[in-house]
This record gives C-alpha cells, sequence and structure tokens, in this order.
C-alpha cells in the first residue's frame, strides 16, 4: 500500500503518534508502556500545543506509521514552550500528575538548573551561531517494523520543502550514534560531537536549505 504524509487530523492522530514515540525512543529500542505518559507529553506535547502545522504524518491506509515534529524557528518556540508548555509540566511533574520515574526526576532536575541540559554542554557562542544557520529543528520516528522503505525520507522530504517555501536558511537535529548514517544520507553534516556519560554520544546535526 503506498504511503501518504499528511498533517495530523484528529485527536486519533495525535495519540497514535504518542504512542509511536513511546514505541521508537531511545533510538528505537523503545520504552516500557508505563513511561509513555509523560515522555510523549515532554516530546509532542509542545509540538500539538504550539505548532501543529509543522507536524506531519506518515499513513499507510489509516495507519499512522511514522511522524515528523518540527520547527522553523527554535529560538522563538523555545520562549513559547518554555512558558507555555515547560512551566505547567513541570507542576504537573511536582503534584505527581505523572507517575514518578527517572523522566519526571530528570526533568525536574533539569528544570531547576540542578543538572546539565544538551545545550549547557557547548558554548552559547556556538549554540547562537548554530541557530543563525540551521534555525528550524526537527524530530522523526518511524515504526520499527516499517523502516527500510523510505518513510523517514519522506517525512523529511515534505518538512524540508515546507521550510524552503518558508525562507529557512537551515535546519538542525539531534540524534545518538545509530541513525547519524541516515541524516547523512539526507544531507545532514555532523557539526558538534556531545560526550554524554554514562550514555554515549549525541551528534548536532545541520543542513543547509
Amino acid at each position: 500500500m503506498e504511503i501518504q504524509i499528511d498533517k495530523p487530523r484528529s485527536p486519533e492522530d495525535w495519540r497514535a503518534i504518542r504512542e509511536l514515540c513511546g514505541r521508537t525512543a531511545e533510538e528505537g529500542r523503545g520504552i516500557e508502556a508505563a513511561r509513555w505518559p509523560f515522555f510523549s507529553e515532554f516530546w509532542v506535547g509542545p509540538y500539538e500545543k504550539l505548532l501543529p502545522e509543522w507536524t506531519y504524518a506518515a499513513r499507510e491506509g489509516p495507519i499512522v506509521i511514522g511522524y515528523l515534529t518540527g520547527c522553523p524557528d527554535t529560538p522563538r518556540f523555545e520562549r513559547k514552550r518554555l512558558l507555555l508548555h515547560r512551566w505547567p509540566l513541570f507542576v504537573k511533574a511536582l503534584l505527581g500528575f505523572y507517575p514518578r520515574n527517572e523522566d519526571t526526576r530528570r526533568f525536574i532536575r533539569r528544570f531547576l538548573g540542578l543538572e546539565k541540559t544538551l545545550e549547557s554542554r557547548f558554548p552559547r557562542q556556538d549554540r547562537l551561531r548554530l541557530l543563525s544557520i540551521y534555525p528550524a529543528h526537527l524530530h522523526v520516528n518511524v515504526d520499527a517494523a516499517l523502516r527500510g522503505r523510505g518513510v523517514g525520507q519522506k517525512l523529511m522530504g515534505a518538512f524540508i520543502e515546507d521550510l524552503r517555501k518558508a525562507g529557512v536558511p537551515g535546519a538542525h537535529l539531534v540524534c545518538g550514534e545509530r541513525p547519524v548514517g541516515f541524516y547523512k544520507r539526507l544531507r545532514f553534516d555532523v557539526l558538534i560531537r556531545v560526550e554524554t556519560p554514562p550514555a554515549g554520544v549525541l551528534y548536532v546535526m545541520g543542513r543547509s536549505l
């Protein structure tokens, strides 16, 4: 069946995207279902709430088999996300709205500045330069059983085309080691390599448009 790329059309689509977020987390290995509510709210929630028009769904028939969340202007998005999503999420995490686990504890520590975030691991000037050249960002995930069929490439193609139409000069992403080759085939270059012990290495990659 042909794969179609469009935008989320219903609450059911967003629920499918959140489920995929949990099933494809941590470089595609997936996480236990008990972690999905907070994890998917952290990663999908701000895009659903603030920029639904920049989310893309890949469908095989009526089934969502992959998605891409992104934005054309990361600094502006981060300011809105802090006020309209991260603060409310912080309060909910403190009040026990989500099951207490390492995800919520890490989020609280980082929100309070008690633990380093990825952004704090490289100099501010490097981050400002990155955002001036590659202001857009994205996250893309595809059902593990359907990888290798060009789904991720189609999602990226739709996003990149819309960025070009909007006059955005470049896009960046952050990933672990496993998908680096995939992104290189889509003309993303490694810009920054960040050691994140004990988890391993993260890569900041960018593509000019």
